[in-house]
């Protein structure tokens, strides 16, 4: 959990300061669909304030307020919809990421939440996310 945590701060010091992409809720969005514990939403909740204090947001925990809604509405949903698939992981993914791009004021939400689609679908081909059913419990 470390590492996660270190690549997450990492993330988010170059989404405050270099790029004006999401990188970070993608990479929180990824970690919540590969590793739904506790632990994953503390990691959430710290790195949405570390992003806040990077970004000199006025507002102290907006962000983590948004990340943790919205990776909580989708584990609640995650039996109705397909979110684990090729085509949820795509469109969740574009819809947080317009929807915060939008609410933060990036300058292109739509191109921002492109991009992060496209990245989604590349870490979901190289780090596949293991449905329900192929799990194996004894």
């Amino acid at each position: 959990m470390l590492l996660i945590s270190l690549i997450a701060i990492s993330l988010a010091f170059l989404e405050s300061t270099l790029i004006e992409i999401p990188l970070t809720f993608v990479f929180l969005f990824f970690l919540s669909l590969k590793k739904p514990s506790n632990s994953t939403f503390i990691i959430i909740f710290i790195i949405g304030i570390i992003l806040d204090i990077l970004s000199l947001r006025t507002t102290l925990g907006i962000t983590s307020i948004f990340f943790l809604s919205y990776f909580l509405l989708i584990h609640l949903y995650q039996s109705k919809f397909e979110i684990k698939g090729h085509f949820g992981v795509i469109l969740f993914t574009f819809f947080g990421a317009f929807l915060y791009a939008f609410i933060f004021k990036y300058d292109n939400p739509v191109f921002s939440a492109l991009l992060c689609s496209l990245l989604s679908y590349i870490l979901y081909r190289y780090f596949p996310i293991k449905k329900d059913a192929d799990v194996i419990s004894y």
